[in-house]
């Protein structure tokens, strides 16, 4: 038996859907329903156009809550872990920095170089900024002001670029304090007796404030003051100076002695005897005569040369010349030279014997030639 729901539609164009064996007709837009509808519950990874029944709707809200509230959890979590990170990370960070207001720092603290118009360490409320130090070069800094090098440290010294001010103190103050230009004017005027105001002239024209002459004695106490002052002032003008003077002409100096270790001046005569003292210390002994001779030290081979000049010896004779010291060991060879009166003579030198402590010498000459009776000169070598 077939039974036949008949429904009441708002609009036209149902499609008829079978479910059962049951035909029923369900319109594709809109339906006013009495009573209770059962249909099929979809699965839950269902999405498409079926019906959605409450036992799945209740089970999808179920599941999408619980998954929400998982994430939230797990999310929360996450965010107070990354807060606890943080806080850490601040605290670790806080504990290498300084203070903004009164720092107190350790270790090396380093600034840039900086340069003349932008210096490495400024002030604040500047301007530019550019009052402040910079560093020149290797072990050195500067002062900048307004753009101006003022002053320069150094390993050694201090430089000031600029005028140098101090109060000028009263004329009884005498001890390690800066003296101003207007302090030596003050007491060099006391003590003179007058105003100075020529710096050229030691002792010139005085004057007071506002421009006036005043003389503390008479005129010609003054004039006496200014002649000796121009007397004194040539002398030293013909003096040298203490520091690097240069002389002129042939200065001279006071003999120092053979010991002396000093830095006074080491005349000409000082230097000869003293290198005499060198050479007899280092065994270099000479003696400067007509019979003369010289000897080395033992460390240069102990050579000995010596000279001399014999009595006159005759044409065809010979005689026997003594050296002026004794070779300490042997001599090694002599030469002799005779002396003539005249280019004609003819005749000649001739060495007979020779031993350490002198030598015979002989004249020889041409038969039928100017015979002649002179010296004779030789040298002789040894050890």
């Amino acid at each position: 038996m077939n039974l036949k729901f008949y429904f009441f539609l708002k609009f036209e164009a149902t499609t008829i859907l079978t479910q059962g064996g049951i035909g029923v007709a369900v319109p594709t837009v809109a339906l006013d329903v009495n009573g209770t509808i059962k249909c099929a519950t979809q699965a839950q990874t269902s999405n498409n156009t079926a019906v959605a029944t409450t036992n799945f709707v209740n089970t999808a809200v179920y599941n999408a809550v619980s998954a929400e509230a998982f994430s939230r959890d797990e999310w929360d979590k996450g965010v107070q872990q990354r807060l606890d990170d943080e806080i850490n990370t601040r605290q670790f960070v806080d504990g290498f920095k300084a203070t903004i207001e009164s720092p107190t720092f350790t270790g090396t603290v380093t600034i840039p170089e900086g340069s003349l118009s932008r210096p490495g360490l400024s002030f604040a409320n500047d301007g530019s900024p550019d009052t402040g130090f910079y560093h020149t070069s290797d072990g050195v800094f500067s002062v900048a002001n307004n753009n101006i090098a003022t002053m320069q440290f150094t390993s050694s010294q201090i430089n000031v670029l600029v005028n140098l001010a101090s109060p000028t103190h009263g004329n009884t103050v005498s001890n390690n304090l800066v003296a101003t230009t207007g302090f030596v004017h003050n007491v060099v005027s006391e003590h003179i007796g007058y105003e100075v105001t020529n710096r050229n002239d030691a002792i010139s024209n005085a004057v007071i404030a506002e421009g006036e002459f005043r003389y503390d004695q008479d005129f010609a106490e003054q004039q006496n003051r200014i002649n000796a002052d121009n007397i004194l002032q040539t002398n030293i003008n013909n003096k040298a100076p203490l520091n690097s003077p240069s002389f002129t002409s042939t200065p001279t100096s006071t003999q120092a002695t053979d010991s002396d270790n000093s830095y006074r001046i080491a005349t000409t005569n000082w230097i000869r005897s003293a290198m005499a003292n060198i050479a007899s210390s280092a065994g270099l002994t000479a003696s400067y005569g007509v019979n003369g001779y010289i000897k080395f030290p033992s460390w240069l081979g102990g050579l000995v040369i010596q000279w001399g000049v014999s009595q006159g010896i005759q044409s065809d004779t010979q005689s026997y010349c003594g050296f002026a010291m004794a070779f300490p060991n042997a001599c090694l060879n002599v030469v002799a030279t005779p002396k003539a009166t005249s280019s004609t003579i003819d005749n000649w030198a001739l060495i007979i014997d020779f031993s350490k402590t002198g030598c015979t010498i002989g004249r020889g000459w041409y038969t039928g030639m100017t015979p002649e009776t002179n010296s004779m000169f030789f040298i002789a070598i040894g050890y």
